[in-house]
């Protein structure tokens, strides 16, 4: 990551300075860091926490589960935006049903309004683009999202053999 200095945090690094440019070199760095960690995930922050964008870059295996949720807070659409590799942005229903699939590969761009129940799954190691709003005072952990009733926890034998469902 070139043009920007760098401050540890607890998601990856917040990137300060005027600008920032990504190359493969970077992403490659990412999804091996994913491939070390247990949840098979690796993320870098592009933004400083008092922002009103979340902004980061998500580097995502085959293997990570990540819950359904959905954000409710007014502010917290969502985009996704294809960098490497293939991810299925998959939509779901109120009690869990699968509304809809939509592939993420060659730089396409995915909105995600709020109130919808969604989750990635990675088909192939693949880096994402994320940006979503985030509310007065930035992120906070405790009410950024709203997990799914109707799927396991990450980190369960369960949320493992769902994933399998999924894909």
């Amino acid at each position: 990551m070139e043009g920007a200095d760098q401050k540890e945090s607890s998601g990856g690094f917040i990137a300060e300075g005027d600008f920032i440019t990504l190359e493969d070199k970077d992403y490659d760095v990412l999804l091996s860091e994913a491939a070390n960690s247990a949840r098979k995930r690796a993320i870098r922050l592009l933004h400083k926490p008092e922002e009103h964008a979340h902004k980061m870059i998500n580097a995502i295996l085959p293997d990570s589960y990540i819950r359904p949720h959905k954000h409710e807070n007014p502010h917290q659409a969502e985009s996704f935006t294809s960098l490497k590799g293939k991810a299925e942005l998959i939509f779901f229903r109120d009690k869990g049903e699968i509304d809809e699939r939509v592939l993420l590969e060659g730089n396409k761009v995915v909105l995600v309004p709020v109130n919808k129940w969604h989750t990635i799954v990675a088909q192939e190691p693949c880096v994402l683009y994320i940006v979503k709003g985030q509310p007065e005072g930035g992120y906070n952990e405790a009410t950024d999202k709203i997990p799914a009733p109707w799927a396991p926890k990450e980190g369960t034998e369960k949320g493992e053999q769902y994933l399998e469902q999924l894909k």
